[in-house]
């Protein structure tokens, strides 16, 4: 039997903080630097520049976290 798991994309807000911090605590236990914690992930910087950063919850946790944001070095588009 397959069962299927609704993934749902949302931005972070302050009310995910807590969740966005297992999620890191996770990532730090695996050995992953770029999510090991709220400071490398950039999250204010990112807004501060007019980017976003997005999560995927499944079963009312964070799964996945990803981030855009302009890069005025490159091109004004």
């Amino acid at each position: 039997m397959i069962l299927s798991n609704t993934i749902t994309i949302t931005p972070i807000t302050p009310d995910l903080i807590p969740q966005l911090k297992e999620f890191c605590d996770t990532c730090r236990e695996l050995g992953y630097e770029n999510n090991k914690n709220l400071e490398k992930l950039n999250l204010l910087w990112c807004k501060y520049y007019g980017g976003e950063f997005f999560c995927g919850v499944s079963k009312g946790r964070i799964i996945s976290v990803a981030g855009c944001h302009p890069l005025p070095e490159i091109s004004k588009n």
